[in-house]
């Protein structure tokens, strides 16, 4: 479960953001359906800050400061009640309204999941070493982003199934002669 840090305040039903991260740092947002999202910073306006789309994250960078990452969000969108966002000028954004504004989109990663339940993510700044005992000296990994790229290259031809060239499976058949009646009536007498 997400704890409380200096950047970050979890309440009952919202989130509340309490300070801009510092330049380089970016600080995870854990929202769950239906939070509203108290993003009223001083001298930050929601509406001008820009958006992207990290697998399912949303990434919204903070101008001369840091980033908030707000984790799996974007998936939210699917769920009956989405987290709502309230800005400093006072407007209520919805999470359909923080998509709509999405500059840049990046591909999901081959080994992400999409989960529900409570990830404990160990801290990034130490690890334990062979002996078991808490080490400083780790460094993390850098997140992997994959871009999907298809190259055409002069050497692969393409196929046109329907090439008049094209052999047919079996040979052809002789149509029947159809012989042609003239309707009369549909009285039998005359």
């Amino acid at each position: 479960m997400a704890t409380d840090n200096k950047y970050v305040k979890y309440q009952n039903k919202s989130v509340k953001l309490i300070d801009k991260p510092e330049k380089g740092e970016n600080v995870s947002v854990y929202v769950r359906p239906g939070d509203e999202v108290d993003f009223k910073l001083e001298g930050i306006n929601l509406e001008d800050l820009a958006y992207e789309l990290v697998g399912g994250d949303i990434v919204i960078d903070i101008p001369n400061k840091g980033s908030f990452t707000f984790v799996s969000m974007a998936l939210m969108g699917y769920n009956d009640t989405p987290p709502t966002f309230s800005s400093s000028s006072g407007a209520e954004l919805s999470l359909g309204d923080i998509l709509s504004e999405v500059e840049e989109i990046n591909s999901l990663p081959i080994d992400a999941l999409v989960s529900n339940i409570d990830i404990n993510i160990p801290d990034a700044t130490c690890s334990e070493n062979e002996d078991g005992e808490a080490s400083e000296k780790a460094i993390p990994a850098p997140p992997v982003v994959i871009q999907e790229i298809e190259v055409f290259t002069e050497n692969d031809e393409q196929v046109d199934e329907f090439d008049s060239t094209s052999e047919f499976d079996a040979p052809p058949v002789d149509a029947p002669i159809v012989v042609e009646n003239v309707f009369t009536s549909n009285n039998e007498d005359s």
